[in-house]
């Protein structure tokens, strides 16, 4: 009997599917190496020349690269296979890694050519979200969609959690060797990449099982081939945005998720700012935001139930209410730290469910070819937002104090609750099952 019929179909398909189980090992390896960067750099610019404030400088470096190459990032996708994307980001930062370490063993004091290094590593990052994405809305059936999510979450939750402190216990030991653990992390990453042969395997297994005609739909292994486009990347990048502003939904979700990116970004920020003047190690502020990533973590874990009973509407305005709640609640607690952890663990345990809501209704509603290019267009708002947050919540903190910034980045989560109340493209997004699946 062929893995393509229904008596045949495994109990779990997303643990018997081999492209989506192999990209997404090959992207918590991706970021968890990327969330052993923020002590990687530190370290390496200051054993190179002492400088903290120069360290900062190479890390907004970083940070301004990966939102720029995030802008256009889904739209390279696009004009390749999802899967020579993700090679070619496993390759770079395996190669970037390798040559910050021999950078580091010739004892140069460069900065100008480690910042080059790590500029270059951090663009090819930017490919993965997309590629991603791309496969799984090429392999997952649309049930299915809600717990592929939930994995990103945890898994990139589980990143946040133990980079810092694997990176900082390896650095304890050897900053060469620190360098070296992240070359190889992508290169493992670079060796479970899923085959072509894997992606369209799942492709065909998918249109059968979405397909309710008798031999269900076939895709031919030349489909995973790069698509023929006689555009230019402007121009998709373009049709990315026009797609978005043609639905009213897909915008709706822009803002929404846009302005709830400034409240998510800023208070958190505006917290440790408090807790740092308060007196507070850096220890505790660190407890603080790993209580988010496990409120999180465990959120994750309800995102399969949930998206099988609930509409999308319905997980999408209780995660941002939940959220908002509790960021109103930080306005008033916020001096007793414990109270605080408490609140923002309680508020990460939504999170996953409101972001799969919403990658699970872009990936089900866009058509494969276009997948990247619209997913970076939704991420403009929330990438041009965060630069914006980070430096309000040091400005209002210094002019206001804590109590009041809290409530001025509270007031914006609290307005992205209610478009997403009076929205009616997003008051009535159905449940997962009821989504008609354009890739079948």
């Amino acid at each position: 009997m062929t893995p393509n019929t229904p008596a045949s179909a495994p109990k779990n398909p997303l643990r018997a599917n081999t492209a989506f189980q192999r990209t997404a090992a090959a992207l918590a390896l991706n970021q968890l190496s990327d969330a052993m960067s923020l002590i990687t750099i530190t370290f390496m610019v200051i054993a190179m020349n002492g400088s903290p404030e120069l360290a900062s400088l190479v890390l907004f470096c970083c940070s301004f690269t990966a939102i720029t190459a995030g802008i256009i990032s889904g739209t390279i996708v696009d004009r390749m296979t999802p899967r020579r994307a993700l090679i070619l980001s496993c390759a770079t930062q395996t190669l970037g890694w390798v040559g910050v370490l021999a950078l580091s063993m010739s004892g140069s004091h460069s900065i100008v050519v480690l910042t080059l290094i790590l500029v270059l590593l951090t663009a090819a990052s930017q490919l993965d979200y997309p590629s991603e994405q791309k496969i799984i809305a090429a392999t997952v059936p649309v049930t299915d969609l809600g717990r592929a999510s939930a994995i990103g979450q945890a898994r990139e939750s589980a990143a946040s959690l133990f980079g810092a402190p694997i990176a900082g216990f390896i650095a304890g030991i050897s900053l060469h060797l620190l360098l070296a653990a992240q070359g190889l992390l992508n290169l493992v990453a670079l060796a479970v990449v899923p085959s072509r042969r894997s992606i369209d395997q799942y492709r065909k297994t998918k249109n059968n099982s979405d397909d309710p005609a008798p031999g269900g739909s076939t895709v031919s292994a030349t489909d995973s081939a790069a698509p023929e486009t006689t555009s230019g990347i402007l121009a998709d990048f373009k049709d990315g945005w026009r797609r978005v502003l043609a639905d009213k939904t897909l915008l709706a979700i822009a803002a929404v998720t846009g302005i709830a990116n400034f409240a998510t970004t800023g208070i958190p920020l505006t917290l440790i700012y408090y807790y740092q003047s308060a007196g507070f190690s850096a220890l505790w502020v660190g407890v603080l935001m790993g209580a988010f990533g496990a409120g999180v973590l465990t959120g994750s874990t309800l995102v399969g139930f949930l998206t099988d009973r609930l509409a999308l509407s319905t997980l999408g305005i209780c995660a941002v209410g939940t959220i908002a709640a509790g960021q109103l609640a930080a306005v008033f607690i916020h001096p007793t730290f414990w109270a605080t952890a408490v609140v923002f663990a309680l508020a990460g345990v939504p999170l996953p469910a409101f972001n799969a809501s919403i990658m699970a209704y872009v990936n089900a509603t866009t058509d494969e070819a276009a997948i990247g290019r619209v997913h970076s267009a939704l991420g403009v708002p929330v990438m041009a937002l965060m630069p914006a947050a980070t430096l309000a919540a040091g400005v209002l903190f210094g002019a206001w104090g804590a109590g009041t910034t809290l409530l001025f980045f509270a007031v914006f989560m609290v307005l992205s609750l209610v478009l997403m109340l009076v929205q009616p493209g997003l008051r009535t997004l159905p449940k997962l099952s009821e989504l008609e699946d354009v890739n079948s």
